[in-house]
């Protein structure tokens, strides 16, 4: 009697799968570990913004500003920190207007104004964080004769120098 082996059952396509899958496999993790050493190269990572201005020429801006009596761009400098502590809301550019000018017309407009020293501190951010900031001061002489000094707090917001507070001292 003749015995017949069984045959073994061809299992070529199962190899064709597993062959394609581990191919697949293979270029995805070449392609995610390009990623990781690109993103992970110091030479690729952008250095965070640096702002041009310094905080003196910020509050030199806001002063010329006041000074031509141009308190829409004067509002530009304050930040939404400030505004928020003005007004429960966002203080409006009008409702800034209305308490500058309030300071400034009845002493007949600024003549001239000298920034004081400032110094570089940290400031809260209202989140708990502490960021960078600047203190110091303006001295203005109004055109009435009649004198200011005003203290302000200037914070980094998106990249600019910006008032986070001012405090009128006349004199």
């Amino acid at each position: 009697m003749v015995t017949h082996e069984p045959q073994q059952k061809k299992r070529r396509g199962l190899w064709i799968a597993f062959g394609i899958i581990g191919c697949v496999l293979i270029i995805i993790l070449i392609i995610v570990a390009t990623v990781l050493v690109v993103s992970n190269n110091p030479a690729t990572k952008k250095a965070p913004p640096v702002t041009k201005e310094t905080p003196q020429e910020a509050l030199t801006a806001y002063a010329t500003d006041l000074k031509q009596g141009n308190y829409h761009d004067a509002y530009s400098h304050i930040s939404f920190d400030y505004s928020l502590k003005l007004n429960t809301n966002p203080k409006s550019e009008a409702a800034y207007t209305a308490s500058e000018s309030a300071m400034v017309n009845p002493r007949e407009g600024i003549k001239t104004f000298v920034i004081g020293d400032l110094f570089m501190v940290d400031v809260g951010n209202g989140n708990g964080n502490s960021v960078s900031g600047a203190k110091g001061y303006l001295d203005y002489t109004f055109v009435n004769g009649s004198k200011a000094r005003v203290f302000f707090l200037l914070s980094l917001e998106e990249n600019h120098w910006k008032i986070l507070s001012e405090t009128y001292q006349f004199r």
